[in-house]
């Protein structure tokens, strides 16, 4: 134990970790980083005899084997520190006492006995690691256990050409060799390894893909023929066979990457005569292509980020961004040259090659140098993409379906928010601006679905989730429209028109999202210039608000109404707009209140009377009438409430009848 615990103190010596207490980044636009180094290890060692380095997707860790050890690298923690602030971490007072800091950067320590290794993979639990020491041999060996001790070895009879972890009920370890796929059960309790079925195919090579639990089999080298399995929870599906495009070039291992973009399942093959890229939409009972994408180079990698697909062009040393969505290629922007954000003290301490020979693209996201001993992450840079991108309305759709949790500020709605901003400033069409709008306004009615849904029925990756940019309409008025109106930036009948295309846009998409504000700033900016004709058009009875913000609205016309100071006219426009807002809303009682606030009490006696308003009591037409100090109106009132109120003159109370006699009483002295 005191040997071990010497060997993990100098293991500095030979890994070299990254933190994330500095960063540097280039300060040219680019569309997509590289971000890190999240791992570093000793190249000489891994590639030595008996040395190999793997990628365990299943657990998202990098595994180097050397001189009897595992050093697993766990990408998930770099993953949540990768947008975090850059600045060192104040450490508690425990972690201070230990010298310990909040953030692990060393890798995990697995030993076990020296000799060759070629593959290594843990269990998904953890606790058990899978070492291809032959072709045709694994061992196994418990990652706690000091003794080292191998409790089972796995010899197969033909070549092994892959192996992984899963969770299927049939199977948990699945060994694939040149005469099929063989099905185990590993009980690490029991220390017992089980073949339970043997799937016999000719198999030239596989690729796995655990975040789709895809198999993807080639038959024979030189053909097209491919097919799979995919495991889930309870079984093992075969799927249905399906044929590349053929070329005059035999389909390569490399050529095939399995991606997952927008919850759809993608085998995405690169047809190198052809120079395109081809994707498969796999399903369990059918294959379909989708698409081709002309690449323009001889030698090209795909990866997937935050759903996005990028198409690496070895060649032209650039990434190219493609936006596939719903089966669709809805975005492509100008391809710019890689960026680099750096991260880590000993950031200068290593030269990188962008694009270079021992670059090795692991599925997803992550790019393995294998000559510099680097380990690094792709990333979006959606400011780069923002000011790369010359169609608004695609730009829109492709921040709103970003992950707000993924991206540092400025975030996707920070960068929808400015493209806004800039077109406004800019003048835009309103036809342009309507194009956006419309995307805006279903990115909310999709956010809106997806919280009203149940967490488990939600779609993996699918937009309009909680983390979703989405940008409501009080969002939009506070931090561009209002700005932009009180700094003088906007003229008017512009921001009118703007505002009449954006809240049709949300009326047409997102009838539920509809805020009373905007209706509001729109009334108000109609009658300040004197569009009355226009206002009637907009909330004629065929073209209201949705019910959900009648209400509210009558409430912010009558404030508006008592703040301003009108003309007569845009007066009265204003008071028939408030009443019938408030009719329609049914509210009718408040609609009452409103005309007896405006002193319109014979017009609000016409509307209870018309509507059949019960609800108020008769005094409060009373003293609205008896304030008047006008005797006929008093006598007039007393005499409707007596005829047309529930109880009649009963109800009315000595009060209302003294008032009436001393009424009577002043029009005979008149």
């Amino acid at each position: 134990e005191k040997e071990r615990d010497k060997e993990r103190r100098n293991l500095h010596v030979q890994v070299r970790e990254a933190t994330d207490m500095d960063e540097k980044t280039d300060e040219r636009v680019a569309q997509v980083r590289l971000t890190g180094p999240v791992a570093r290890y000793d190249v000489a060692t891994t590639s030595g005899t008996g040395g190999c380095l793997s990628y365990d997707d299943a657990n998202r860790k990098l595994l180097a084997v050397q001189d009897g050890k595992v050093l697993a690298w766990c990408m998930e923690e770099h993953q949540k520190n990768d947008n975090a602030d850059p600045a060192p971490e104040e450490m508690s007072v425990e972690k201070q006492k230990s010298g310990r800091k909040g953030r692990k950067r060393t890798p995990d320590i697995t030993y076990v006995h020296p000799g060759r290794a070629i593959n290594a993979r843990f269990s998904l639990d953890g606790t058990l690691l899978a070492l291809e020491r032959t072709d045709a041999e694994i061992e196994f060996v418990e990652q706690d256990d000091p003794s080292l001790l191998v409790w089972h070895k796995l010899k197969t009879q033909a070549s092994i050409l892959g192996f992984f972890w899963t969770k299927c009920n049939a199977s948990n370890f699945v060994v694939i060799t040149t005469n099929g796929v063989e099905l185990y059960q590993v009980r690490a309790k029991e220390r017992l390894v089980e073949l339970r079925q043997v799937k016999k195919h000719k198999v030239a090579w596989c690729i796995y893909s655990h975040e789709s639990r895809l198999l993807l089999l080639a038959k024979t080298r030189g053909s097209g023929r491919m097919y799979g399995y995919q495991f889930t929870a309870h079984e093992c599906v075969k799927l249905p066979k399906f044929y590349v495009d053929e070329s005059t070039l035999e389909p390569r291992k490399e050529d095939f990457t399995i991606l997952v973009l927008y919850g759809r399942i993608y085998c995405c093959h690169f047809d190198r005569t052809a120079c395109k890229l081809s994707l498969y939409h796999l399903f369990r009972d059918a294959i379909l292509k989708e698409m081709d994408v002309p690449v323009y180079s001889a030698h090209v990698r795909a990866s997937a980020v935050d759903n996005t697909l990028i198409v690496h062009a070895m060649q032209a040393k650039v990434p190219i961004v493609l936006d596939v969505y719903q089966g669709e290629l809805q975005m492509v922007s100008t391809p710019l040259p890689i960026g680099v954000l750096l991260r880590g003290k000993r950031r200068n301490d290593f030269v990188m090659e962008v694009y270079g020979d021992g670059w090795e693209f692991l599925a997803p996201d992550l790019v393995l140098d294998r000559r510099a001993g680097l380990l690094w992450r792709l990333a979006l840079d959606l400011q780069g993409l923002s000011e790369s991108t010359s169609e608004p309305a695609q730009l829109a759709a492709f921040l709103q379906r970003r992950d707000e949790r993924q991206y540092p500020p400025p975030g996707p709605q920070a960068l929808t928010l400015r493209l806004v901003e800039t077109m406004l400033l800019e003048r835009a069409e309103v036809s342009a601006l309507s194009s956006v709008f419309r995307v805006l306004a279903a990115a909310c009615s999709a956010a809106a679905q997806s919280v009203r849904e149940k967490p488990d029925q939600q779609r993996k990756g699918m937009p309009g989730g909680p983390d979703s940019p989405c940008i409501p309409v009080w969002m939009m008025l506070e931090r561009v429209f209002g700005p932009l109106e009180s700094q003088g930036h906007l003229e008017g009948r512009y921001l009118l028109s703007v505002l009449t295309e954006y809240m049709w846009a949300m009326e047409a998409h997102a009838p539920g999202q509809c805020d009373p504000m905007l209706y509001a700033k729109i009334i108000s900016l109609s009658l300040c210039m004197g569009s009355h004709e226009k206002l009637y058009q907009l909330f004629r009875p065929e073209a209201m608000p949705p019910v959900h913000v009648l209400s509210p609205l009558a409430d912010l016309l009558l404030s508006m109404s008592m703040e301003e100071d009108w003309d007569p006219y845009s007066a009265s426009v204003l008071e028939d707009l408030m009443v019938d807002v408030s009719s329609r809303g049914g509210d009718r009682e408040q609609c009452v209140r409103l005309l007896l606030r405006q002193g319109r009490l014979l017009a609000s006696l016409r509307f209870l009377r018309r509507w059949r308003v019960d609800s108020l009591p008769p005094r409060v037409f009373l003293d609205a009438a008896w304030s008047t100090q006008d005797p006929s109106t008093y006598i007039a009132v007393y005499r409707f409430c007596c005829d047309s109120m529930p109880g009649g003159a009963s109800v009315l109370g000595t009060l209302a009848r003294d008032r009436l006699h001393q009424a009577i009483q002043m029009s005979y002295d008149a």
